[in-house]
């Protein structure tokens, strides 16, 4: 019966250290937690410049696409009224004029929807980090309180408080 007793103090005794080094390894859990969140922000901030890029990217390859197809119709067009035997002055300068008007205007549109789409998505990508960042940092003030709470176990257990008589 005396080993009992004797096993039964040991855990007595090193019970609230366990408790203490179990909070420790909790606030350092923490401070890791903190990090993986900020990282997943950054992460999170370049996919969405990358998908920036590819909006830009593909504005680029549509526009290009468009300038081809606008030159090819006011060549089709000129050619047309070349062939009927119609200078380009007058009526026929004022319908290609108008397609080029029309055309700039789509080009224009074209490049206003991208640019904002690029922006919206850079946006995104800045909120997400600074979300991740705001989030990391609770976390850590979370931790900071824990650091002190084992720091006060640990006093509480170097230097008991005698009860007051």
């Amino acid at each position: 019966m005396a080993v009992f007793s004797t096993i039964g103090d040991i855990f007595r005794t090193a019970a609230p250290w366990i408790s203490v080094g179990a909070n420790l390894l909790a606030t350092v859990k923490q401070f890791e937690s903190a990090k993986a969140i900020e990282r997943q922000g950054a992460f999170n901030r370049g996919v969405f410049e990358a998908e920036g890029a590819a909006i830009w990217e593909n504005y680029e390859d549509r526009a290009a696409i468009l300038q081809a197809q606008q030159r090819r119709l006011r060549g089709e067009q000129a050619a047309a009224y070349a062939k009927s035997g119609v200078t380009l002055a007058g009526s026929p300068a004022l319908v290609m004029a108008e397609t080029l008007y029309l055309q700039e205007l789509d080009q224009s549109a074209m490049y206003r929807q991208a640019v904002a789409d690029r922006q919206s998505a850079l946006n995104k990508g800045a909120l997400a980090e600074w979300e991740a960042q705001q989030q990391g940092a609770a976390v850590r003030a979370d931790a900071y309180g824990g650091i002190a709470r084992v720091a006060a176990q640990g006093v509480d257990l170097l230097f008991p408080r005698e009860a007051p008589a």
